[in-house]
Order: structure tokens, then C-alpha cells, then sequence
């Protein structure tokens, strides 16, 4: 597993905080689950690895209104790929969230926010078709194999 990101902190004057981070991720787990093409009773199972990328930025804008008020604004998205032999997985999240805190008489914290999160995702089922431009872990030697293993297989079943 890889990882590779930065942060940063902005202040302009004693008003504004700024932080900005940013993420990237890529990961080959060590299992390797079987992909199956199953054609005529037969079954013919390939080795591959699945592919785990993704990244992710979050930037954030604290103000102070004056010493009995501030506000804070969020921003996060994140991007996720997940690909293994029979299907694909990309999800896309975008999140914004308000909080504005206020001291009110007594010393009493009064916090109220409001937030919305969207996670939409595209999955692709894989299994059709043995190589994808969304697998390139899948060789073309692994395909010639699993063809190869599959005529085998449906020529000593008839």
C-alpha cells in the first residue's frame, strides 16, 4: 500500500484559518480472489489482484466574527476505484458542512450547523468480458490461459 498527501494552514490575520489537505492512496491486497467464467457447465477460475486506488482533498475556512461568535466552513471530496476481476467500483463523495458557534449570556456554547454529503457510485460488472481497460491488472497471458483452461475443460466435458 502507497500513500502520498500534503497539508497546509493558512492565517490571514487573527480572523481566518485556512487548512487545505490532499490524499492519494493505491493499494494491491495480498488475496486474490478467483474470477470465474462460467460457459457450458464449466468453470475456469484466474488469480488477479484486486486494484484499490483513491484520493481525497479537504479544505476548511474558519472565521472569527468577533470574540463571542465564530464560523466554520467544510469542504471534503474523495474518489475511490476498486476493481477485481468480476466487477468495478468507482464512488465519487462530495460532503459541505456549515457550523456556526456562539457564547451566549452564562458562558453557555450554542452550536448549530447544517451539512450534505452525495456519494454516488458507478459499478461495472467485469466478468463478460476477461480484459477491461478498468482491470489492467488482468494480462493478456492470464486471458490466454483461462481460454486455453476453458477449451480444455468444455472439450472433456462433451
Amino acid at each position: 500500500m502507497g500513500q502520498a498527501g500534503f497539508r497546509t494552514d493558512w492565517e490571514r490575520g487573527t480572523r481566518d484559518i485556512l487548512p487545505f489537505k490532499a490524499t492519494s492512496t493505491a493499494r494491491l491486497p495480498e488475496r486474490r480472489p478467483p474470477m470465474h467464467c462460467i460457459r457450458h457447465r464449466s468453470q475456469v477460475t484466474v488469480d488477479a489482484n484486486a486494484q484499490l486506488t483513491g484520493g481525497n482533498l479537504l479544505a476548511r475556512w474558519k472565521r472569527v466574527v468577533n470574540d463571542r461568535s465564530d464560523f466554520q466552513v467544510q469542504a471534503y471530496f474523495d474518489r475511490t476505484n476498486h476493481f477485481e476481476p468480476e466487477f468495478g467500483e468507482t464512488r465519487d463523495t462530495f460532503d459541505i458542512d456549515f457550523l456556526h458557534h456562539l457564547i451566549l449570556p452564562g458562558q453557555q456554547n450554542f452550536l448549530w450547523g447544517v451539512g450534505a454529503r452525495v456519494s454516488p457510485s458507478n459499478i461495472v460488472q467485469l466478468s463478460r468480458r476477461l480484459i477491461s481497460s478498468r482491470a489492467p491488472l488482468l494480462t493478456t497471458s492470464t486471458v490466454r490461459s483461462c481460454k486455453t483452461r476453458f477449451r480444455s475443460l468444455t472439450t472433456s466435458s462433451r
